[in-house]
């Protein structure tokens, strides 16, 4: 024979149960708020792993092409023709100025400058 299980039994086990989820969901919720500052620090982590990546890469770039000006002479004389203007004395340069009309239309604009042989 099974003992009967009385309604009081029944009724303080419900309140148990009841009181460990009022328990864990006020767990939840005072740490809720951690939770999502967690979320936003993760995030603004992610971009700044993302600006040392892009700033890596620049950065190879640069070291590339400061050895390429330290050792190869076609790209001093490159870098003086496009940054300063160089020519060769055979040469003659033509620098295009900007109208307001191509200020207007960033797409039609012409280079700064050009270098042109005879």
């Amino acid at each position: 024979m099974k003992p009967s299980v009385g309604i009081w039994t029944l009724l303080s086990r419900l309140i148990i149960f009841l009181i460990i989820m009022a328990a864990v969901t006020g767990v939840g919720l005072w740490y809720l708020p951690l939770i999502h500052k967690n979320q936003k620090m993760r995030q603004k982590d992610l971009q700044i792993q993302k600006k040392i990546e892009q700033q890596k890469a620049l950065k190879e770039e640069l070291e590339s092409s400061v050895q390429a000006l330290k050792t190869n002479a076609t790209a001093i004389e490159q870098a003086a023709r496009e940054r300063l203007g160089y020519a060769a004395p055979d040469e003659i340069v033509i620098r295009f100025e900007p109208t307001q009309e191509t200020n207007s239309r960033p797409e039609k604009s012409a280079s700064p400058s050009r270098t042109m042989a005879e």
